[in-house]
């Protein structure tokens, strides 16, 4: 047996060599496998929380601007352009149901600031235009309609940046 093995020392040794050499790279490959998985989960993880962030940071934005307008019952020029520039990545960052939201709340403030403007002017002009009891009215119809704009952006943005569904892995 040993004359045998001696013999065929030549064959067998490179075949043991090669079957060790197979068994560490399938250990080596599988333990390569389970960081690449790591990585990539902290990968998405790090992509999660910066589209969150940025999420927070436009619906923060646009419900600080609506409570303004909702304390003040007034709407000027600069909030309808911090408004803008608030929503402005909305259509990036959620999908169309937000870019929808913030064009009918824009549309909401501008009308509000034109109505806005002719009750001032009435006022300030001490005018007795008979419609002013009409604008009066619109104006407080659109201020309530923005208030409810609230709740809408908090159920928008809710199923985009809830944790419900976020499970810790251990």
């Amino acid at each position: 047996m040993w004359e045998w093995i001696i013999e065929n020392l030549s064959w067998i040794c490179p075949l043991i060599i090669t079957i060790l050499f197979s068994v560490l790279n399938v250990i080596v490959a599988k333990s390569n496998l389970k960081i690449a998985k790591q990585q990539s989960k902290m990968q998405n993880d790090g992509f999660c929380f910066q589209l969150y962030e940025r999420r927070w940071g436009v619906y923060e934005s646009i419900d600080k601007i609506l409570c303004s307008v909702g304390r003040e019952a007034k709407v000027c020029d600069e909030d309808i352009a911090k408004f803008h520039y608030a929503s402005h990545n909305a259509r990036f960052l959620f999908d169309q149901d937000m870019a929808d939201f913030c064009e009918k709340t824009r549309d909401l403030l501008i009308k509000l600031r034109t109505v806005g403007k002719q009750v001032d002017w009435n006022i300030n002009h001490q005018s007795d235009d008979s419609n002013h009891a009409n604008l009066c009215e619109k104006e407080a119809e659109l201020i309530s309609i923005i208030s409810s704009q609230q709740q809408q952006l908090k159920d928008i943005v809710e199923k985009y940046i809830s944790f419900s569904e976020y499970k810790v892995k251990k």
